[in-house]
């Protein structure tokens, strides 16, 4: 035993007391006798038999067993350069036959002892080659007979059960006809099993004559004379269950563990000891190194590892069964099933399941990775989120580990369990150096698990919630305790080599295509890094560390590794430990996440245990002496909480009525035996409540109740009770009616539980059936536009209006409607070309025939612009962050999946500013819903696209060129599909009263615009280009340019509150690139109106679907009050009468009210702001706007924040994305910096409807002009 091993580390004064090896002396064994001459030498020997039996020690092993391995071993582990392995799979158990084989089949395992002996050598040496996993030929190892023989000769000898084997033979030599059966005896009466293991050959076994019959004693292993097809399993605990397998370690037949061993005192510990000595003792007992004792069994190698499978895996199967065959009356489930028998209306769960409960003390067990998740997420509750993730790796070539084998000539692999035991060793002082020394800096609490890599050795992974005082918030206090850099090999040579041996991963990539971490023909832990001059938070909220390119390289299987293959480590411990110790920082959201998923691996679902009440099994009678002592101990916990809350005062004088239910723990303790809450005099505890389905209502109130309140409805009604009672009311009748309806809530309850109706509804008039409209809402608003308007003359009106140009566009369209020919169609054409008269045209057409035409369009701005339009996530339900897999929410026999059958025609304009992704989940519903036999895209639908490729592509954070580009429209499978029809005619050239000079103007500015968004203006560029503006477009002259800018498109700013026509706020903004630029130009406008002002503060939460954020003290009011975030209005919202301002959600699309939507104040009121809109088909019309509870979409935050606010913010000036789809006469776009992109410059432009409607102001890097 190393002393770091020793139990009591704190009691230095105290003599040191082990438990591993034996209890602290309460187990005692019989030694093992040494082996024979044969086996020491073959163990220990340089011959080269020696070598040879070593390294086929299981072979030879498995030759000579009695019994054979019933456990499925796992021939599927790699081969490389790592140790080898024995790993077993399912359960393991020993299996024996009768005394002859089987007319026709061979003799194995104790057959080979009776048949045959005469060539006994021979079928021994080529017995492994004949099982059904036999190894191929190449694979097969070549027994050395005349090892065999020897050995043959020494089992002889020794081995009580071999020579009662050789006795069989002889009599079924002497007399074949004879029945007889063996019978290797269980019992061990009258033998001591703490100072006797040996017997002889007519105690372990007999020779009986006759058949066997039942009624013999089950215990004994019975061994007929011939085979009855079933093999025997034998038990255990039987005696001989490990000298039937193991011949050449336990050559004289030495018991194995059997119940009844007695331990040689008891401990002096208060705890409840059992007298006698369990297996897994037995067996901690056995794998011991003494110097007295025989230490065949600790140098068997591959034999060695294969009876520690066998003892761990009869360990855990003696744990089960005693579970099996010692249930209570308690039920278990998964949490599906429990939910659908609820869902079916099951309101108890007493017949749920199999009456088998695996406790949550079994390691492995699912109770027990569901309790070790939620104890983890209580820690992340009442701490925050984890600081630090440290992997620990243990190191087979630690000089502790290294001195042992090389003094007894093993290597490490021989050995796991020492690699294991000195591993947590080392574990134990890092724990004690990161909690207790503080060496990363003060912690709070810690958790960490031990793994197996898949070469067997040991790894832990580490998880550190540090103080406040000693966390890492920026960049640099990460550089100060982790580094991902090769250490100079001159000035730190030591931590160099360190790095060199344990920190660099792999090669792998093409240099190692064969390296584990090698996924699909790429690295799954994403090496090599890319180089980083400084450390940072990546956009998925883990750390990009700083790994600067540098000349020092560490050579690795011939590949020189440079810093973006080191692994991010800890200098102080990579030295202290010399071992592979990765520390990663961590503390967003999305890594908490994975971090608990990865710290306990297991079931992916939820535990119930449900309690059957008033019911008895059989087995379960007890006496009347047990029934009164059960009575007295049977109490209602949550009653004695409410007790407890009463008066008790708990540690640190907590009053228990000032703490929730799971608050108590850390202020009370809970007496099991007399089921009371006592104070708690030292220590701390954090307290949970388990989960609870929503289904199960009484238990999922109760427990909402018990974390958020102190009171609920029965203790109100025994209060008022008592006040009853006591007299102590003045007036009952007024309290009553005040409180009755919470008083009550219990008896409605259960009233509705009797009647079986979720609500009293009796009392309402009921419509009679011929006055309910079954008919599909979606499909008779649709169909409501010819009755409400005289469409089709419009139509004709329009029609004729049509050029040439577009009237192509309409005719192929409206044949593929009207003859039901499919077809996708993409009108292509820059603005002021036509596309949204040509949609209003189409529309008209189809629904003047009865007939339904959905319009959508990709921002809420152009979906105004259409009749009946509507976003197309809105109206189709697709997710707002897509991916290849993604499909919209339309559910078959739906509504909308009828609506969309019904349709004829889908027009999407502004197509190309959407994610290809959402197309194809569109294209996917489509045809999941119309199921078209001929696999058209769309289910054979006709469907039109619009926009212009010259504008933004889609918006995808933290992405490239290529990958922007690749998510466009024209990169999806549907473009092979498209036929496009180009729009090329500015239609604004065809007004009537424009002279020659206006029609050249605007011919001259549309061409620019074009060549912009072509990017033919300085074509030769790398992807950076400078354009030339012509100088009539720019403001020149300005000493201060927000206000010059300001005053091109609005005005004197002091009077826009006097300004009542609507057109003119719906015609002019301002635009610019960024955000903070927005802000600053609003603001100014803002201070410059002279109107009725008044500021609107947000209530700010952590939404409640957040559950690992609603807790954690980090998120103060304060802090969620300063985040501020494209498409969320700010904390103080700052309004003016008079001021336009953007609508930034969709209120009411059918009314025009969607995101995007322009309106102007009119009246600033408490709860509410009345408005008028400037844009779209409903342009003056006076609306209301209430706060609304507002959630950030697709953010960065590492929680899910909630803001009750009004959906609104200034929009004097607006981002060049928010105004795509709109058409201004007056825009002033303000670049103090360059715009992102010539597409986005392009929108900018083309928003104006006339080149003299557009002012542009471009200021330097001082912000001059």
């Amino acid at each position: 035993m190393w002393y770091d091993e020793r139990i009591r580390k704190k009691e230095t004064k105290k003599e040191s007391g082990f438990t591993l090896c034996c209890g602290e002396g309460s187990v005692k064994l019989p030694f093992l006798k040494e082996s024979p001459d044969l086996l020491k030498n073959l163990l220990s020997g340089n011959h080269p038999l020696s070598k040879h039996y070593r390294d086929n020690a299981r072979t030879f092993n498995m030759v000579f067993a009695v019994t054979s391995l019933g456990g499925k071993v796992d021939k599927s582990m790699p081969k490389g350069r790592g140790p080898a392995m024995f790993r077993l799979q399912g359960g393991n158990y020993h299996l024996i036959g009768s005394l002859k084989p089987t007319p026709g089949d061979y003799a194995k395992y104790s057959q080979l002892y009776i048949v045959d002996t005469e060539n006994e050598v021979e079928n021994r040496a080529i017995v492994i080659g004949k099982g059904k996993i036999a190894k191929p030929a190449s694979g097969k190892p070549n027994l050395d007979k005349n090892l065999i023989e020897v050995i043959i000769k020494m089992l002889n000898r020794c081995n009580p059960y071999v020579r009662k084997f050789r006795t069989a033979r002889e009599r079924i030599q002497t007399n074949d006809e004879e029945p007889f059966h063996m019978r290797i005896i269980a019992d061990r009466q009258g033998v001591d099993g703490r100072t006797y293991s040996m017997h002889t050959t007519s105690e372990v076994a007999a020779l009986i004559p006759g058949d066997f019959r039942h009624g013999m004693p089950d215990r004994d292993i019975v061994i007929e004379k011939k085979s009855n097809g079933h093999l025997k399993r034998i038990n255990q605990i039987h005696i001989s269950y490990l000298a039937l397998q193991y011949p050449l370690i336990f050559c004289y037949g030495e018991d194995g563990f059997r119940p009844g061993i007695e331990k040689c005192f008891k401990s002096k510990s208060k705890k409840k000891n059992k007298k006698c000595i369990s297996m897994r003792q037995w067996f901690a007992f056995r794998i011991q190194e003494r110097e007295v004792e025989c230490q065949t069994l600790l140098r068997s190698k591959r034999l060695f590892q294969q009876f520690l499978c066998d003892a761990y895996t009869t360990i855990e199967s003696n744990r089960l069964n005693y579970i099996k065959f010692n249930q209570s009356k308690l039920r278990c489930e998964n949490y599906t099933s429990v939910k659908e028998a609820a869902a079916a209306g099951a309101t108890t769960m007493e017949e749920e399941g199999n009456q088998l409960l695996i406790p949550a003390s079994f390691n492995g067990g699912p109770r027990y990775m569901v309790q070790s998740y939620y104890d983890a997420m209580a820690i992340c509750k009442l701490y925050g989120f984890p600081d630090l993730f440290i992997t620990f790796t243990c190191n087979p070539k630690w000089p502790h580990i290294t001195r042992y084998c090389d003094k007894r000539g093993l290597n490490p692999k021989d050995r796991l369990d020492i690699i294991a035991r000195i591993f947590k060793i080392k574990l134990d002082s890092l724990m004690n150096d990161l909690t207790v020394k503080k060496m990363l800096g003060k912690t709070v609490a810690s958790m960490y698990t031990v793994e197996f890599q898949k070469r067997g050795l040991p790894h832990a992974h580490i998880l550190l919630f540090m103080h406040a005082k000693s966390k890492l918030p920026t960049s640099d206090d990460i550089d100060k305790l982790i580094s991902a850099e090769i250490p100079d090999k001159e000035k730190e040579p030591e931590l160099y080599e360190v790095i060199k041996n344990s920190m660099i991963h792999g090669p792998c990539g093409s240099a190692n295509v064969k390296s584990p971490c090698m996924v699909d023909g790429e690295c799954s832990k994403l090496y090599p890094k890319k180089h980083q001059d400084i450390t940072k938070v990546g956009s998925d909220g883990y750390p990009i560390y700083r790994r600067r390119k540098i000349d020092d390289y560490v050579e690795k299987g011939g590949i020189k590794c440079d810093n973006r293959y080191v692994m991010p480590y800890n200098k102080k411990f990579s030295l202290r430990y010399n071992a592979h110790i990765n520390v990663e920082w961590c503390n967003q959201n999305d890594s908490i996440k994975y971090l608990f998923k990865y710290i306990n691996k297991g079931p992916d679902k939820v535990i119930f245990i449900v309690e059957p009440t008033q019911q008895a099994t059989a087995g379960d009678s007890e006496t009347p002496q047990q029934e009164q002592r059960s009575a007295e101990k049977k109490k209602n916990e949550i009653k004695d909480w409410f007790d407890c809350r009463r008066n008790a005062v708990g540690k640190n004088g907590k009053r228990a009525r000032e703490c929730l239910y799971a608050e108590i723990p850390a202020y009370f303790t809970w007496d099991g035996e007399n089921k009371a809450f006592k104070k708690r005099t030292r220590g701390f505890s954090i307290g949970r409540i388990h989960y609870v389905s929503r289904k199960m209502e009484d238990d999922y109130f109760l427990r909402v109740l018990l974390n958020i309140s102190v009171l609920f409805w029965r203790l109100s009604q025994e209060f008022f009770a008592m006040l009853l009672l006591s007299d102590s009311l003045s007036r009952p009748a007024h309290v009553w009616s005040q409180t009755w309806h919470i008083l009550a809530e219990d008896i409605l309850k259960k009233k509705r539980d009797e009647f079986k109706n979720p609500e009293d509804i009796d009392e309402f008039p009921k419509p009679t059936i011929d006055g309910i409209d079954n008919s599909n809402r979606l499909i008779v608003e649709e169909l409501r536009y010819n009755r409400e308007s005289n469409l089709k003359e419009k139509h004709e009106e329009w029609k004729q209006m049509l050029t040439p140009e577009q009237r192509g566009v309409y005719n192929e369209i409206t044949e593929a409607v009207f003859n039901n020919l499919g077809g996708v169609f993409f009108v292509y054409g820059f603005g002021g070309t036509g596309k949204t008269f040509i949609w209003k045209t189409l529309s008209a057409t189809i629904r003047y025939r009865d007939q339904i035409v959905l319009n959508v369009a990709s921002s809420g701005i152009a979906s105004l612009l259409l009749e009946g339009g509507r976003t197309a996530h809105s109206r189709f339900g697709i997710p707002l962050n897509p991916d290849e897999f993604s499909v919209c929410k339309i559910k078959p026999k739906s509504d909308l999946a009828n609506l969309v059958k019904k349709a004829s025609l889908v027009i999407w304009d502004e197509a190309p500013m959407m994610s290809r992704f959402c197309f194809e989940a569109l294209d996917k519903s489509f045809s999941d819903i119309i199921k078209n036999t001929d696999n058209t895209v769309f289910g054979g639908k006709v469907v039109v696209f619009g926009g212009d490729f010259r504008q933004v592509f889609p918006v995808i954070n933290g992405a490239g060129r290529a990958e922007i580009v690749m998510s466009s429209l024209n990169a999806s499978y549907l473009w092979d599909n498209c036929k496009v029809l180009k729009l090329t005619k500015n239609t604004r050239l065809l007004a009537n009263n424009l002279s020659e000079t206006e029609a050249k103007e605007i011919q001259e500015f549309s061409d620019w615009l074009l060549a912009v968004g072509d990017g033919r203006i300085n074509e030769s560029n790398d992807g950076v280009a400078i354009i030339d503006i012509p100088e009539d477009l720019l403001i020149t002259n300005a000493d201060k340019p927000i206000e010059s800018i300001t005053n091109e498109i609005y005005g004197d700013p002091k009077i826009l509150h006097e300004i009542t026509d609507p057109k003119f706020f719906q015609g002019r903004a301002i635009l610019a690139s960024k955000n903070e630029d927005v802000n600053t130009i609003n603001e100014y406008l803002l201070d410059q109106l002279h109107a009725e002002e008044r500021i609107y503060l947000s209530a700010d939460s952590i939404d409640p679907t957040d559950s690992d954020s609603l807790s954690n003290p980090v998120i103060t009011p304060d802090f969620l009050n300063s985040i501020k975030l494209p498409g969320l209005p700010n904390h103080s919202l700052r309004l003016k009468v008079g001021a336009p301002v953007l609508l930034l959600r969709n209120l009411d699309p059918k009314g025009g009210l969607c995101n995007g939507t322009r309106l102007q104040i009119t009246q600033l009121c408490t709860q509410i702001v009345e408005a008028k809109v400037i844009t779209g088909d409903r342009i003056g019309h006076i609306i209301l706007i209430p706060t609304v509870n507002l959630t950030p979409t697709n953010t960065k935050l590492p929680f899910k924040m909630r803001r009750r606010q009004f959906p609104l913010s200034v929009a004097f000036v607006m981002t060049i994305n928010k105004s795509e789809g709109q058409s201004l006469e007056h825009v002033g776009l303000y670049l103090p910096k360059p715009v992102f992109s010539h597409g986005q410059l392009y929108v900018a432009l083309s928003r104006v409807t006339s080149k003299k409607g557009l002012k542009i102001l471009i200021l330097d890097k001082d912000g001059k002009l």
